[in-house]
């Protein structure tokens, strides 16, 4: 019985292995990829030439001591705001007082004895009118008082001189502004053994210039007059707005490239001197230009003008070669390649092929 059961086992096996190979021949279906799109519509674009720099107060100053000496008073600290003319520092000055002092009574001197040797020549000008005088006399007389005259000037200017000094010794604020920086103690040695180091340093913040340096392709494309629009990362979400003043009239022989300054008005003090800026300088607008987010953009390529992305069609992801021109922001321009009305793949395109089947999870409007 077991040998006339072998032949039907066989068979049976034979059909169950030709059944598994049928059943491992149907092709499984790859199932639709979830992905969000958007509609391509005009919009209205901002043409801009983006640029980073760094703000600088306009007028700022650095302080210095003209004479020698010890420090014996210093008024104020850092960071606090101070007037044009208001005290900073004193420098000791008992010897030039003293001298001043000396020159104040030789002046007051050689004043007293010009009017003396003045009144003396009139005096000898009318003898002589009268006959009472030789010229000689009144030769004499009228040198003399020139003499005298001459030294009343002198000693006037000597006192003006050692006035100055003396006010010298009395460090003022040359600006309106804030003390920025503040390198002098009470004790400390100025002037010539000090070698003449910067002792304090204002800024003024309400105007700023920001500089800033456009490449060698756009620079025909800027003028005076144009608005600058920046932010800086220490304000995040604020921006802000400046006007260029100034175009500087050669290039950098290395790269072509264009520097520029703009005026910053400043008088809220949100911006400091010093701050590293990002910014756009505004070139012009153009209406209805095709705009995709920079996001979903494959294979972007500035220099060649190309870049990849994928459009719906019915239930299908096409990967579709576009042409590319202005970039706005966040933006790129689509020159051609799209078509108005078109939908587009905005998330989700990094696992996609051409010809993917696709269910759209949501559509974003224009």
């Amino acid at each position: 019985m077991t040998a006339s059961l072998r032949p039907l086992l066989l068979i049976a096996l034979l059909l169950c292995s030709a059944c598994n190979k049928n059943d491992s021949a149907v092709p499984t279906e790859k199932p639709a990829i979830a992905v969000e799109t958007a509609i391509a519509a005009p919009a209205l674009l901002t043409d801009a030439i983006h640029v980073t720099g760094t703000l600088a107060a306009r007028n700022a100053a650095e302080i210095k001591s003209e004479l020698a000496g010890l420090y014996t008073e210093v008024y104020v600290t850092e960071w606090v705001a101070v007037r044009k003319g208001q005290p900073l520092a004193r420098i000791q000055a008992a010897e030039t007082a003293t001298l001043v002092k000396r020159a104040e009574a030789g002046a007051l001197q050689a004043r007293v004895e010009a009017d003396r040797v003045q009144r003396e020549a009139g005096r000898m000008e009318k003898l002589k009118g009268a006959g009472l005088a030789t010229q000689q006399q009144l030769d004499d007389a009228l040198s003399m008082a020139a003499a005298a005259d001459a030294l009343r000037q002198a000693a006037a200017e000597e006192l003006a001189q050692l006035r100055l000094r003396l006010e010298k010794s009395l460090i003022r604020a040359p600006i309106d502004g804030v003390v920025a920086m503040r390198a002098v103690n009470v004790g400390d040695l100025a002037g010539a053994d000090s070698g003449g180091n910067v002792i304090f340093r204002i800024v003024d913040n309400r105007i700023l210039d920001l500089t800033v340096t456009v490449p060698s392709t756009d620079f025909g494309r800027v003028a005076v007059g144009q608005l600058l629009d920046f932010s800086c990362d220490g304000l995040p979400g604020r921006t802000f707005s400046g006007t260029i003043k100034y175009l500087n009239p050669s290039v950098n022989p290395a790269d072509r490239s264009l520097q520029l300054m703009a005026e910053i008005d400043n008088r809220d003090g949100r911006l400091r001197d010093g701050l590293f800026v990002k910014g756009e300088i505004l070139i012009g607008q153009r209406e209805n230009v095709l705009l995709v987010p920079r996001t979903v953009l494959s294979g972007l390529d500035l220099a060649a003008g190309s870049a990849v992305l994928f459009v719906v069609n019915g239930d299908q992801a096409e990967r579709r070669a576009v042409s590319i021109g202005t970039l706005s922001g966040d933006h790129v321009e689509i020159v051609s390649g799209l078509q108005a009305g078109e939908y587009y793949v905005s998330r989700g395109a990094f696992n996609l092929s051409d010809g993917d089947k696709v269910s759209v999870a949501t559509v974003k409007q224009p």
